[in-house]
């Protein structure tokens, strides 16, 4: 993690901005949210991608600005391949990188896990935002240092088990900023700096743990609203 480094350094200039998703052609909350999001910062003059972790759909259920570029890791619309049982045994000896109590853990097949790993060490600039803890803990570990990297959160952190919260401890410090659903939640984070300056709001981390960050933005004109909301 870059201490030194917020994503409202670089307000005004005209960013590569990329969120990552589980499942951008699904529905549910976070998705609409973060739907929401992209249209509106391509609306600002960014470049802005949806990477869909999984692809199980023919057409995204939310509409998105057709100036949103919009690919998938893991194509399963001919159906999903499960890991054998002799795969499953040797991830659970060697360890998974997604951590037991993840909601979405189930979509963490080797294969998707590897795609995603291999996306985040392929990056070299640009905002990289993802959207749930499995992805966020992955790009803290496998993302470079050249790009900012955001996790945004769209659950309450009480909501997730120790096993989760562990490693979000051990490794979100890396992160250059984080946001979350209101600011009751930022009790669990340390004492802030000063507030970014950027469409999205969000606070630096420390290598130690996260700081405060703040209720996510939805689009040019709206206040800052809580969500509470699940892919």
């Amino acid at each position: 993690m870059n201490g030194q480094r917020t994503v409202g350094e670089a307000a005004g200039q005209v960013h590569r901005i990329r969120y990552l998703l589980l499942h951008a052609y699904g529905m549910g909350g976070t998705i609409r949210a973060v739907v929401d999001q992209a249209n509106a910062m391509v609306a600002a003059g960014h470049e802005v991608e949806l990477v869909s972790v999984v692809r199980r759909r023919d057409r995204p259920q939310f509409w998105i600005d057709p100036r949103v570029a919009v690919t998938a890791l893991v194509d399963q619309r001919g159906g999903r391949s499960p890991d054998s049982i002799a795969r499953r045994a040797w991830r659970r000896v060697r360890g998974k990188v997604v951590p037991r109590g993840e909601f979405a853990a189930g979509y963490f097949t080797e294969q998707v896990e590897r795609a995603v790993m291999d996306y985040c060490k392929a990056l070299r600039d640009g905002i990289l935002v993802t959207t749930r803890p499995a992805l966020s803990l992955i790009s803290a570990r496998r993302t470079p240092a050249s790009v900012i990297r955001v996790a945004q959160e769209h659950m309450n952190v009480s909501a997730y088990p120790d096993t989760i919260r562990r490693e979000i401890a051990r490794h979100y410090g890396r992160l250059d900023a984080i946001t979350v659903l209101t600011r009751a939640n930022t009790s669990v984070w340390s004492p802030a700096p000063r507030s970014c300056r950027s469409r999205t709001p969000c606070t630096r981390s420390t290598r130690s743990r996260p700081r405060r960050s703040s209720r996510s933005w939805s689009r040019p004109g709206a206040s800052c609203r809580r969500r509470a909301s699940t892919c």
